[in-house]
């Protein structure tokens, strides 16, 4: 899959060259995102076929399953051209941990399209006892 920007979810390293590729752009729109108080749907549709919303999804769900460092240099790229936008495409990615630990009938059923963009925070409030 390609996106509209040239860019193509192939390795770890593709991604963060998409996140750069996608930079001048994001960085154009970045007041548009400001004043929305969301991503434009073109960064969204862009994010999504590059993969770097899936980048924590687990392969055999067609993610990337990316370790910490591709993570981490996409994000950078995307927040050199705005960091609300990197904030968005962090959120998405790392909701996408989730899908590794339902059974796999659901898994495949919310994140089986490649197009499913989840979000969402994992903030535990139990507490740890001995």
């Amino acid at each position: 899959m390609s996106s509209p920007l040239g860019v193509a979810p192939d390795t770890s390293a593709s991604l963060v060259e998409a996140a750069r590729r996608l930079g001048p752009r994001v960085r154009e729109l970045a007041d548009t995102t400001e004043r929305e108080r969301r991503l434009p749907a073109e960064l969204v549709r862009a994010f999504a076929e590059a993969g770097i919303f899936r980048m924590c999804v687990p392969r055999p769900l067609g993610g990337g399953e990316v370790d910490a460092a591709t993570l981490v240099g996409v994000l950078e790229e995307l927040a050199r051209a705005d960091g609300s936008a990197a904030w968005c495409a962090m959120i998405a990615a790392t909701s996408g941990v989730v899908s590794a630990y339902l059974p796999d009938d659901a898994a495949h059923e919310i994140y089986g399209r490649p197009d499913v963009v989840s979000g969402g925070v994992f903030a535990p409030q139990g507490r740890a006892r001995p």
